[in-house]
């Protein structure tokens, strides 16, 4: 399959895997996850680990904001927030044979 267009995916909540761009082989790649229970599992997997990555950076970056002088609560209600949008946008990008996550930006 050619991957020099990029192709989003996501999970839906209940397991399926989701193209989220208008990639011209969106129906058949959920068709490929959907037909493999190891491939669909690896692509959860991935998204689990690549969420834990982003909610460490924040971590840091909001340990950063505290030992800066932040006021605790401030700084507190801003990894609420960064962490939601975290999650909110989970979405794998394949790409040229490469895997790329959505960056966390605090």
């Amino acid at each position: 399959m050619d991957t020099s267009l990029p192709i989003k995916l996501d999970s839906d909540g209940e397991g399926r895997v989701l193209v989220t761009n208008n990639h011209p082989k969106k129906d058949k790649i959920e068709t490929i996850f959907n037909d493999n229970p190891d491939l669909q599992q690896g692509f959860v997997k991935t998204e689990i680990y690549t969420t834990l990555q982003k909610t460490y950076e924040l971590q840091q970056q909001w340990m950063e904001k505290i030992e800066g002088g932040m006021d605790e609560e401030a700084a507190g209600q801003w990894l609420v927030n960064a962490s939601k949008s975290a999650v909110a946008n989970s979405e794998i990008t394949f790409n040229n044979g490469k895997v790329q996550a959505a960056k966390v930006y605090g």
